[in-house]
């Protein structure tokens, strides 16, 4: 605790420029050694075909399940459910989102089921070089 109250002081005395370069420094810092650690999976499955209820259930369940793996999921199909619900956008619209997120994630676990979305996902991760992955067990880096 004593280091951390000189540091504190220590900072205090700085210039303002100074503190923010230091400040912006530590966050890079943070920012490295956490994508460093835990790697962002995108989670690809039917949501439209099949039961609705049982497809959101599957997705909930395979997400915490990645969290417990210590991965970092994303799940279009929560978000989009809660979005979808106040404003109605087109099928289109939800694949170009889904795209930008396929591009920011380091992998694609797809689920089973027959899903044209979720195919179309997994064709947009391979033309980037992001792996697909077809079982959680299956995922390595």
């Amino acid at each position: 605790m004593e280091n951390n109250s000189y540091l504190a002081m220590l900072i205090e005395h700085l210039s303002p420029e100074v503190t923010l370069r230091v400040e912006r420094v530590a966050n890079n810092n943070r920012r490295t050694k956490m994508s460093e650690k835990k790697k962002h999976i995108y989670v690809a499955s039917p949501y439209t075909k099949g039961d609705q209820f049982q497809n959101v259930q599957r997705q909930i369940a395979c997400c915490n399940e990645l969290i417990d793996k210590g991965f970092i999921p994303f799940s279009p199909l929560l978000m989009s459910v809660y979005l979808h619900a106040q404003v109605d956008r087109s099928w289109e619209t939800w694949m170009d989102i889904d795209y930008a997120w396929v591009e920011k994630c380091d992998g694609l676990l797809r689920l089973e089921g027959e899903s044209t979305g979720a195919d179309r996902e997994i064709e947009h991760a391979k033309s980037l070089g992001i792996p697909v992955f077809y079982d959680i067990e299956d995922i390595r880096f």
